[in-house]
C-alpha cells in the first residue's frame, strides 16, 4: 500500500493540553461530547483533567474539526450538512455493515496489521470486530473512512 491509497500520518499523538485548547475552540464540553459521540459531557471533563485515556483517534478528529491538525484539514463534500456528519451521522444501524465493507476494501490493499498501524488501534481489536465480538465506535469508523479516503461526507486535504 502506498501514500496514494492512505493517509499514514493523519493520526496524532494526543496531549491533554492540546485537547482542551481545541475543545474550547470548538465549543462547550457538552457540544464536543455530542460531535464526537461520547455519550455525555462528563467524558470530556474526565479527558481534560487527565483522569481517563485520551484516544489518538478522537484527538485527531478534534484537531481536524478545529483546523489545528499540522498537516491536513477537512474538506466537506457536497452532501455534508454540518460537522455532525464527521462522526455522529454515521448511521448507527449501518455502522457494523459499513465497518465490514470498509475493512474488506482496505484488506484488499493491506493486512489487518497495516490497518491497525494507520489508525493507531490494535490488530486484535480489529480482528475481534471482524469476528463479531464487539462493534467499532463511530470515532474509529470515522478515522478509518478518512484515513483510507472513503468517508461519505469529508475528505482530507493537505494544508
Amino acid at each position: 500500500m502506498n501514500k496514494k491509497d492512505v493517509y499514514y500520518d493523519v493520526v496524532l499523538e494526543p496531549t491533554v493540553e492540546g485537547y482542551k485548547a481545541a475543545r474550547e475552540k470548538l465549543g462547550s464540553q457538552e457540544y464536543v461530547s455530542e460531535v464526537l459521540d461520547y455519550g455525555g459531557q462528563s467524558i470530556v471533563s474526565l479527558i481534560e483533567t487527565g483522569q481517563i485515556y485520551l484516544c489518538p483517534r478522537a484527538y485527531t478528529l478534534l484537531m481536524l474539526l478545529t483546523n489545528e491538525h499540522p498537516i491536513y484539514k477537512l474538506k466537506p463534500k457536497s452532501r455534508a450538512k454540518s460537522v455532525m456528519d464527521l462522526v455522529v451521522n454515521l448511521d448507527e444501524e449501518k455502522r457494523n455493515a459499513a465497518y465490514h465493507i470498509v475493512n474488506a476494501g482496505i484488506a484488499a490493499k493491506t493486512d489487518v496489521h497495516g490497518i491497525a498501524e494507520v489508525i493507531h488501534c490494535s490488530a486484535n481489536t480489529l480482528i475481534g470486530y471482524e469476528n463479531g465480538t464487539g462493534k467499532p465506535s463511530k470515532r474509529l469508523l470515522a478515522m478509518l473512512l478518512l484515513a483510507f479516503k472513503m468517508h461519505p461526507y469529508f475528505s482530507l486535504v493537505e494544508k
